[in-house]
């Protein structure tokens, strides 16, 4: 049961792509000493992708796991829980310290710099962690059917979300620039969500068109 787990819900491993390759942009946007606006927004973009995460972990994702495991193997999702728990002062620490900075601080721009790097490193490890122990336990032991259930909860939550479609756009981003997904997504989408609907959000949807520009 649950041995096509990649094929079947490959998004939470593709959250773990964007979460690469955005932070690496913001970081990028840093260095080259972008205007506190440009960081600000970028920002927003880098903590909704993170605070949607956890939350579609901690409520629908991590609990069907658990509930699909034997007795004995219900505890090796602990230490992620815990994690969790960890980083969200961390993020929130990293927003204040953020929103406090002003515009001539170059030594307080690259203080956040460096805890944002930090928490960076922590964020991608986590990350590694999650895929090494909850990819083996969907495999052997979540049903085909209870990964589609829980991929529709998920899909629903994001749906709900205003910057819901700059979720698709981003699992767009990091399938074409790692092409060994883009059978999973041809896959997971249907073509006329691939080639129609998201290229025309590109050209309406306001929040998609400012993710395009600060994370190019």
């Amino acid at each position: 049961m649950g041995e096509k787990y990649e094929f079947k819900a490959p998004h939470w491993r593709w959250s773990h792509l964007v979460h690469k390759r955005d932070t690496q942009k913001f970081i990028s946007l840093l260095s080259k000493d972008a205007p506190l606006s440009t960081i600000t927004r970028a920002f927003f973009y880098i903590e909704d992708s993170f605070l949607n995460h956890v939350e579609i972990e901690e409520q629908f994702f991590f609990p069907d796991v658990e509930k699909s495991l034997p007795a004995e193997e219900k505890h090796k999702l602990d230490p992620l829980h815990t994690e969790h728990t960890e980083e969200a002062p961390l993020f929130k620490a990293l927003k204040s310290q953020l929103e406090s900075l002003k515009e001539e601080d170059r030594e307080g721009k690259e203080s956040f710099k460096k805890a944002f790097e930090e928490f960076r490193d922590r964020l991608l490890k986590h990350n590694e962690r999650e895929e090494a122990i909850i990819i083996p336990l969907v495999r052997q032991h979540m049903s085909e059917e209870a990964q589609k259930e829980t991929g529709t909860k998920i899909s629903t939550f994001m749906r709900s979300k205003p910057t819901g479609s700059v979720g698709l756009w981003q699992f767009k981003t990091v399938v074409e620039e790692n092409p060994s997904e883009v059978p999973i997504w041809e896959n997971s989408f249907p073509w006329v969500l691939r080639k129609a609907v998201l290229p025309g959000l590109a050209w309406t949807d306001s929040y998609i068109k400012e993710y395009c520009v600060l994370f190019a």
